[in-house]
């Protein structure tokens, strides 16, 4: 409920109420309360707009935060994941035996062993991996995972995965070129006459 004061300053109330029952002459009794919220307001529209800037960033980036909750099993990702995955926001996030099945199997086992070593001895891992989204489409990824720490215990796992295909590719080329350049300077030298 939005109030103008005396000064004329636009603040935000919330205001609530609760009977009581009725009074002896047979009126219902009520109790309100009111508080003013506009700070709370405020501050929840700031973090709304750098979770907005966050996720476009995300997205532009082709980047996304993962955390997995080890006690729950509970998963929680960034909407920037669902992108880069290629999961509609409104599907439920792959489990853990799932979402392992985006890698082939000699990078899974490399996650795999990466992960276990960051819940069990606490070593963060960082990683880049082929993979596939949820529509089967190829993908290098650059996987980071953290350990968080509870009493000297692994609660949680949080970390980013982004997609670096575009960079792959590149590097790819870079090698094959550089291939080329040595077989062909390989060739000259091959044929070149020194008298």
């Amino acid at each position: 409920f939005e109030i103008t004061t005396a000064a004329g300053e636009k603040r935000i109330w919330e205001f609530s109420s609760s009977p009581l029952g009725r009074l002896r002459d047979g009126r219902r009794a009520v109790i309100s309360a009111a508080i003013d919220i506009t700070e709370r307001r405020k501050a929840e529209r700031e973090a709304e707009e750098k979770d907005r800037i966050l996720n476009e960033t995300g997205k532009i980036a082709q980047i996304g935060g993962w955390e997995h909750d080890l006690k729950t099993g509970k998963a929680v990702w960034t909407e920037s994941l669902y992108d880069v995955i290629e999961i509609p926001y409104d599907q439920p996030i792959p489990g853990a035996e799932e979402h392992l099945k985006f890698y082939p199997e000699t990078d899974r086992k490399l996650l795999e062993e990466a992960y276990r070593k960051a819940v069990d001895e606490h070593i963060s891992f960082d990683l880049e991996l082929r993979c596939f989204t949820a529509k089967d489409k190829p993908i290098w990824a650059h996987v980071i995972g953290k350990p968080v720490l509870e009493n000297g215990e692994c609660v949680k796992m949080r970390g980013m995965f982004r997609n670096i295909t575009e960079r792959k590719k590149v590097e790819q080329e870079r090698e094959n070129l550089l291939r080329l350049l040595d077989s062909k300077n390989k060739e000259l030298q091959s044929i070149v006459y020194v008298a």
